[in-house]
C-alpha cells in the first residue's frame, strides 16, 4: 500500500469541500483508499504528465483527485480536490507555478 500525503492546499480543499457534506466525505475517504491500493488510474498527459487523476460522481456532481505517485518512497501527494469544472485547468496553473520544480522524479 502506498503511503498517502496532501499539499497544503489540497488538503484545505478537502476540508471545505466536506465540512457540511458527510456523504462526500465518506465518499472521498474511501477513493483515497483506493488510490493506496492501486494509484495507476487515469495518467495526464501533455503539461500534466507526472499528475495522474481519479474521479467519482456523487448526487449528480463529478469530482477529482489530481496526485503524482512517488514510487522511490511509495507515496501518492495529493495536489488537489475538487468538481470536474475547470479542475484540470486550476491543477495546470498551480503544478506550473507551485509544484512541478519540487516534484520531478
Amino acid at each position: 500500500m502506498y503511503k498517502i500525503k496532501f499539499v497544503s492546499k489540497a488538503e484545505r480543499q478537502l476540508k471545505k469541500l466536506t465540512k457540511k457534506n458527510k456523504p462526500l466525505a465518506v465518499k472521498f475517504k474511501d477513493s483515497i483508499e483506493k488510490l493506496s491500493k492501486n494509484p495507476y488510474q487515469e495518467a495526464k498527459v501533455g503539461d500534466l504528465k507526472e499528475v495522474w487523476g481519479y474521479g467519482f460522481r456523487l448526487n449528480k456532481t463529478d469530482y477529482r483527485i489530481a496526485y503524482i505517485i512517488i514510487e522511490k518512497e511509495v507515496t501518492i501527494f495529493i495536489i488537489g480536490v475538487g468538481t470536474r469544472e475547470n479542475f484540470w485547468q486550476r491543477i495546470k496553473n498551480y503544478w506550473n507555478k507551485n509544484i512541478k520544480d519540487n516534484f520531478n522524479n
